[in-house]
């Protein structure tokens, strides 16, 4: 496999694997974001790793006041990645909108709105709550 994947009709593509394949390669899935990256989902099938045995145990509520509360007492803080960001996105999208259609501007702010949503769901703790959700 090293760096490359080779999709039929197509041919070997280039490619950057954030973390090693294990087991078969059963089916693949090539997608294109609005920003115009490419990306490849392998499903593989692979054989379930049992987990080490734990004594203790703890439990997990979802509220809205805290993001999660775990029974010990501890609280996990509601991400604002979305809050913090809400407000150059707001900007873009307006910018966007007063831009004539079908010129090279409007064009540039549609990209730029594009890439501030991406930046928006492409935060390490999404895929967290996507998980959880």
């Amino acid at each position: 496999m090293g760096e490359s994947v080779h999709l039929s009709r197509i041919g070997d593509v280039k490619a950057v694997f954030h973390r090693p394949v294990e087991g078969e390669i059963k089916a693949c899935c090539v997608r294109r974001t609005s920003t115009g990256k490419w990306f490849v989902t392998l499903s593989c099938e692979a054989e379930p790793v049992a987990l080490p045995a734990v004594d203790s145990a703890v439990g997990i509520d979802v509220g809205l006041a805290s993001f999660a509360t775990m029974s010990d007492g501890s609280e996990i803080e509601p991400p604002r990645f979305y809050r913090n960001d809400e407000k150059d996105l707001k900007r873009v999208q307006r910018l966007l909108s007063k831009e004539a259609k079908g010129t090279p501007g409007r064009r540039r702010r549609r990209n730029a709105s594009s890439n501030a949503r991406v930046a928006i769901l492409s935060y390490p703790g999404m895929l967290m709550l996507l998980v959880i959700s």
